[in-house]
């Protein structure tokens, strides 16, 4: 009797990593033979581990991260992994850390979901869902999800972002702006044969600039990195720049636009197009004083 007693307490003696080595079984193998999910394992042993569903999330908080340096997302974090009401979406979806303004057109087709499963790899800190749009009405309308923040001259963005649809044309989408009102500071436009790349569309002070393009391919994750500092005092000293996988494809630092966004807008909001498309966003972050880390 004293033997079995023993060999119960074992689990509780040990640490979370004994536990999964003790008679060479794996974490699957542990989770399967008592029948309850790597969640329950975790809570139960106190043991936080990669059990396939994500490491740490992204995000902490709808202003919070697990970026490398404290701080990097005070305006924003969404990795679509919280618990609150993403907003009036049709599939009211709860999977939000910030309640969004959402925009489906009236037309079949236009659709945004903020529980989809991401396509392919994007972090070990991805997590089980992405927001994803889905553009499929072709008469002239809006689909995409805004968030209303306090004006800010000056913001650092960083998101990540999958073109999972590429429609067999040669056109250009508006995917992401940030806003002044109706006025848009800068945006990240889709377009080319096949929706093949993407580039930066600015305020430069007294008209919309384009900058140069980045080739993507379709089903591939990318991270996305903006910065936005207005104009101050009259001068020509305004900054906008575009990264995309860490590579520089815009960097303006005599721009004149004064513009000072109040909103961060994904999908084709104000700017309604008859093109369709099916894009993937995640783990998206937005400071105001610094650019932010690589999800892990």
């Amino acid at each position: 009797m004293k033997k079995y007693i023993l060999f119960l307490l074992i689990p509780f003696l040990l640490g979370a990593d004994e536990v999964k080595t003790v008679n060479g079984v794996s974490d699957a193998s542990v989770k399967n033979v008592i029948g309850i999910t790597g969640s329950t394992v975790k809570d139960c042993l106190g043991k936080t581990y990669n059990d396939g569903d994500g490491a740490v999330a992204y995000c902490t908080g709808a202003a919070t991260c697990t970026a490398t340096t404290p701080g990097q997302c005070d305006i924003l974090c969404e990795d679509f992994e919280g618990s609150a009401d993403c907003g009036d979406d049709t599939a009211n979806d709860q999977t939000c850390r910030n309640e969004w303004d959402t925009t489906e057109d009236t037309g079949n087709g236009n659709v945004v979901i903020f529980d989809a499963t991401p396509t392919n790899a994007l972090c070990t800190d991805e997590g089980s869902y992405a927001a994803q749009i889905t553009k499929g009405y072709t008469t002239s309308s809006q689909c995409g999800y805004k968030l209303v923040i306090t004006e800010k001259a000056n913001l650092w963005v960083q998101f990540y972002m999958n073109v999972t649809t590429q429609p067999a044309t040669t056109g250009t989408v508006m995917i992401f702006q940030l806003l002044d009102g109706s006025n848009r500071a800068v945006g990240l436009q889709l377009g080319g044969a096949d929706y093949d790349w993407v580039r930066l569309s600015y305020h430069d002070g007294s008209s919309t600039v384009t900058g140069t393009t980045y080739t993507i391919a379709p089903n591939t994750w990318y991270r996305v990195q903006i910065i936005w500092n207005a104009a101050t005092g009259g001068g020509n000293n305004g900054t906008v720049a575009l990264y995309v996988d860490g590579n520089e494809e815009t960097n303006i630092t005599t721009n004149n636009s004064t513009y000072v966004p109040d909103s961060v807008n994904f999908g084709n909001i104000g700017a309604g197009d008859t093109d369709i498309f099916t894009v993937q966003f995640d783990n998206i972050a937005v400071d105001d004083d610094t650019i932010q880390g690589a999800c892990n």
